[in-house]
């Protein structure tokens, strides 16, 4: 509900035209890779900072 709010509250208040909102990244790994999930959070926040640098803020989501 929170999120759903800001998202509507920020887009009334700051309407630019084919403005870009934000963007879902996927990294995919093998069963053979071995990787525990602390290894694949490392992966993903080395990752999003390196695309990303200090320009935005992220969630990081595993399966």
């Amino acid at each position: 509900m929170s999120c759903n709010y800001n998202t509507k509250f920020y887009k009334k208040n700051n309407p630019q035209k084919n403005e870009r909102f934000g963007y879902h990244f996927v990294q995919s790994f093998l069963p053979d890779d071995h990787l525990t999930p602390e290894h694949v959070h490392e992966i993903g926040l080395k990752t999003m900072k390196a695309y990303l640098g200090g320009s935005a803020e992220f969630i990081i989501g595993h399966l």
